[in-house]
């Protein structure tokens, strides 16, 4: 992919709260570039995005923000990213139409409702205007996930996260919603930070991947590097993961409950581990990928 520029360097973050924290966290977003976060249920990516949406106001470390700001309702400016949580297709409003919540959402940016602007997204993803006029109990699964992209694009962010997009919906949806991702950032230069547990979604819309577990980064490469040689044990468990008869033997892993401190979180389930695997572990250079693993020193 071409570099249009860095739009986010987050450097050293961490964050607590009660038993859980993430940490050791460094992750770089460039303009136009869509970034995934693989990992099992449970890793920390959640609690990541949020910190990130949140600008760091909730976590300790560095942040080097090079896109838009917008100011709010109360006077703020902030910058211009658009959060989208896993639950937000389920918790549009039943009583309003789309267009009617969009309007709302527009005005709590001191933004107009542009028509030219959703004529335009609408006709560049095949669909026709009409459906953002219903009411969402109207609309497919598939449809209220479109619908909150184009909710998300409507306010022009440089920055749109994305918490599991395609949790529940079907193969046809899903590659649906994936190309409409991919398009937006090749043509409109708007970067995207996409979470996921399904390897074949990660690495089928990401230019750039982060392998995350027990709440910190274990591997980050390009998709064609941890697709094709993972470093990483997790990452190779990972990339494995397939719906087929050839993965039941790996069901077992994906439950992963206890992380190993301070040594390396999956010194529990590796058949490589070795006494050095229990002390701290910093990310490694190999080649054109960062491992945090002894295996590669």
């Amino acid at each position: 992919m071409e570099n249009r520029g860095t739009l986010l360097d987050v450097n050293d973050l961490s964050f607590s709260y009660s038993n859980f924290s993430i940490k050791n966290i460094d992750i770089h977003i460039d303009r136009g570039q869509v970034v995934g976060i693989l990992g099992i249920t449970g890793c920390g990516k959640t609690t990541l995005l949020k910190v990130l949406y949140s600008g760091l106001q909730r976590g300790n470390g560095h942040m080097n923000w090079n896109g838009d700001y917008y100011v709010d309702a109360i006077g703020r400016r902030r910058p211009n990213v658009v959060y989208v949580p896993q639950s937000a297709p389920d918790s549009m409003d039943s009583i309003y139409s789309v267009n009617d919540q969009l309007r709302k959402i527009l005005h709590s940016r001191n933004m107009d409702f542009d028509r030219d602007l959703l004529k335009d997204i609408m006709e560049r993803i095949g669909r026709d205007a009409d459906m953002l006029r219903r009411k969402p109990q109207f609309l497919s699964q598939g449809e209220r996930h479109i619908a909150v992209v184009v909710a998300a694009l409507m306010l022009r962010p440089s920055l749109i996260i994305m918490d599991e997009p395609t949790t529940s919906l079907d193969a046809v949806e899903t590659l649906e919603l994936l190309e409409l991702i991919r398009r937006f950032a090749n043509d409109n230069d708007t970067s995207f930070l996409i979470s996921g547990t399904s390897p074949d979604v990660i690495t089928y819309v990401s230019d750039f991947i982060y392998i995350m577990l027990c709440g910190t980064f274990v591997e980050s490469s390009t998709k064609q590097n941890l697709t094709g040689n993972p470093l990483h044990p997790y990452t190779q468990m990972m990339m494995r993961m397939r719906p087929s008869l050839a993965t039941r033997d790996l069901l077992s892993y994906r439950f992963i409950s206890e992380c190993s401190e301070p040594g390396c979180p999956y010194l529990d389930y590796c058949q490589y581990a070795r006494e050095e695997c229990r002390s701290p572990i910093s990310m490694l250079r190999y080649g054109n990928t960062d491992v945090r693993c002894v295996l590669w020193r």
